[in-house]
């Protein structure tokens, strides 16, 4: 079995770009504006090339950021599994119904 990693943005920029020049066509159209199909087109592109390059690559806002949070849990070891490991369920007191279930005999011992 092959696996294997595409890159998509190549494709999605394309996809979009063509996609929001027809948008800016259609809005021109409906619109009325007065500027030719190429003004509104060459626009339109270069908003999306500008929004592209700032939140789809290194350059965007957000590169860097971090967040570090620590949530509460409470665990429980269930049944043990067939294979006989233990199966430890840790739950987050935040957020209720939400849990981790992880079969490891080594984890539930030290619990």
């Amino acid at each position: 079995m092959w696996i294997a990693y595409i890159n998509t943005k190549p494709y999605v920029f394309l996809a979009g770009a063509l996609l929001l020049a027809v948008c800016a066509l259609g809005l021109r159209e409906r619109s009325g504006w007065q500027w030719s199909r190429l003004q509104v087109v060459a626009v339109a592109e270069l908003v999306f090339v500008a929004a592209f390059v700032v939140f789809w690559t290194e350059l965007g806002p957000f590169v860097g950021q971090r967040v570090r949070a620590e949530h509460r849990l409470v665990w429980t070891i269930e049944a043990v599994v067939p294979g006989g490991e233990a199966v430890v369920e840790l739950t987050f007191i935040e957020h209720p119904g939400r849990f981790l279930a992880i079969a490891a005999q080594e984890l539930a011992s030290h619990l």
